[in-house]
């Protein structure tokens, strides 16, 4: 039997019924896209690990703790028998944002068995590749659910009918994002009657860093850009040791045979920098280089972009020679890559191709990056790195923003145009249709003016029609005994008149009539002028 767990270890049926309804889904959906922009991008933030079931290390740019763990993991038994559950705890003294769980066999550390949650608004199965790609059993580990912080976590672990003589669960637990331990070892349970010994264990040694990173002793120079190496710069011609807002990178191949380039990356920002290579102008299957500040240092590191998320697989392989520098509100970091690295991923791109430079900047919390503040600067055209030199130039208006641009506004001219047309050329066609108690034409021309396309003057387009609804407001207005009404003259702008204030009243109206009778008098001086010139004939 299992034994039962501990109160804040059970899930919550009335809170789960509450979200799980059709009011709750809504809120729910509402309030996590209101909140997109306001969360950080954390890696695996939402516990779907499924690419890391392997090792059980978070691709976080960082390597793991080697400091003793405040963490620990306990079974209700030492030992067990086929399809028999078992709970499992994971506690720490202090908190914890994320964690992933397995069980494994003792002997070959492949996953084992199943798991049942106990609360599932916190933690979640997922499915680790050995099932996924063989029997396909759904939960084979266990992560959170949320970045939200906790100290103790409750699940059940099933053990299968075939179930291994030794089993061996293991935990890796973060802390927050740059702190973390990656699989420790948790305790071990045997089948009856079998002799205990002490189990194999494949927990791999702390990663550490390819290179040694440096500091930088002095900023980077915008000094041979064009002649002995590439640059792009933002704003053009600008000198990242001079200006503090310059943005800046730069590439050099090194030796007779160019098998490796320097890049040096300078920018104003208060988390990061960083630059992509693309195959287009879109973000989205992209190589990343971060320079990510993390209290008083600088951690350098690769990483792939599959669309518009959170990096992916930061680390620090195939990077040498890095160094860094922080100075008046600048990061600045310098790094070589090999042109074609050793075993190399998919998601790294040999250097000896034409892409897009991406540069960009942003926020970042504990070595976390978010989503960057600004739109990236993009190179104009495609780039072969280890190219002759040359001085790139970038936009940070996409073609698809300048569209949308100039699409609204050929959307603005067109609508007060429509409007002036209607009012001069189809006021004869709808003589006594009316909406909403006045002409078709008069409303269509009135709703173009008071959206901004045209200018005051031409909502009194037509002396009669516009001087008698001008004026039925007036008197609305000197009518209402309350003095709240607004008139006319308010809607468009000028201080309300009250019923009280008659002169006022009487200045309003001699604003606002006074060029239509200006106009009704011209009017009949033309009329009577062209009747004139027709009799005479």
């Amino acid at each position: 039997m299992v034994e039962k767990c501990s109160p804040r270890c059970h899930r919550n049926p009335e809170l789960i019924q509450c979200v799980m309804s059709p009011v709750g889904l809504c809120g729910l959906l509402f309030i996590s896209v209101s909140v997109y922009y306001w969360v950080p991008a954390g890696c695996y933030a939402n516990g779907k690990v499924t690419k890391v079931c392997g090792s059980m290390e978070p691709h976080h740019g960082v390597p793991g703790q080697s400091a003793h763990s405040p963490y620990r993991l306990d079974t209700n038994t030492t030992t067990f028998s086929p399809r028999e559950r078992i709970k499992v705890i994971l506690s720490g003294t202090s908190y914890f944002e994320g964690f992933l769980l397995q069980a494994r066999d003792a002997a070959n550390q492949g996953t084992v068995g199943t798991f049942t949650l106990t609360n599932k608004n916190k933690t979640q199965l997922l499915t680790c590749n050995e099932h996924q790609v063989c029997t396909r059993k759904h939960g084979s580990a266990v992560s959170h659910t949320s970045d939200a912080r906790q100290t103790e976590v409750c699940v059940v672990w099933n053990a299968p009918a075939d179930a291994p003589t030794q089993i061996q669960f293991f935990v890796s637990v973060v802390a927050h994002y740059n702190v973390f331990w990656v699989k420790l070892p948790g305790p071990v349970i045997y089948q009856h009657g079998v002799t205990p010994h002490p189990p194999q264990s494949d927990t791999p040694p702390p990663v550490q860093p390819t290179t040694t990173p440096t500091i930088l002793t002095g900023p980077f120079t915008s000094d041979g850009c064009g002649q002995s190496k590439s640059c792009l710069l933002d704003p053009p011609g600008c000198d990242p040791k001079e200006e503090l807002h310059c943005f800046f990178l730069s590439m050099t191949t090194e030796g007779p045979d160019k098998t490796s380039v320097i890049f040096e990356l300078s920018g104003p920002a208060e988390g990061y920098v960083a630059f992509a290579l693309s195959w287009d102008t879109w973000m989205g299957n992209d190589d990343v280089y971060m320079c990510v500040k993390d209290g008083d240092r600088v951690s350098v590191s690769a990483a792939f972009v599959s669309g518009r998320t959170h990096p992916e697989d930061q680390s620090q392989v195939g990077l040498s020679s890095v160094s860094w520098r922080l100075a008046d509100g600048a990061i600045q970091c310098k790094l070589s890559r090999p042109v074609k690295l050793v075993n190399q991923e998919p998601a790294r791109y040999d250097l000896d191709h034409d892409y897009f430079l991406f540069l960009t900047s942003g926020h970042a919390q504990f070595g976390k990056v978010w989503k960057h503040s600004h739109q990236p600067l993009i190179s104009t055209h495609r780039k072969h790195i280890t190219g002759p030199p040359e001085v790139l130039r970038g936009s940070r208006g996409p073609i698809m923003m300048k569209m949308h641009g100039a699409l609204m506004l050929l959307a603005w001219m067109l609508t007060g145009s429509v409007g002036t047309v209607i009012a001069s050329f189809y006021k004869p066609d709808w003589p006594n249709q009316t909406l909403l108690g006045q002409k078709i034409w008069f409303q269509k021309r009135l709703e173009q003016a008071v959206s901004g396309s045209d200018d005051q003057q031409a909502i009194l387009s037509d002396q009669s029609e516009h001087r008698h609804w001008l004026r039925l407001q007036l008197n609305r207005s000197r009518d209402s005994s309350s003095g709240q009404e607004q008139t006319f003259a308010s809607l468009l702008g000028l201080s309300p008149v009250s019923a009280n204030t008659d002169t006022t009243l009487l200045e309003t109206q001699a604003i606002l009539l006074g060029p239509l009778e200006g106009r009704e008098a011209r009017e009949n001086r033309n009329q009577d002028s062209m009747r004139q010139t027709v009799m005479l004939q």
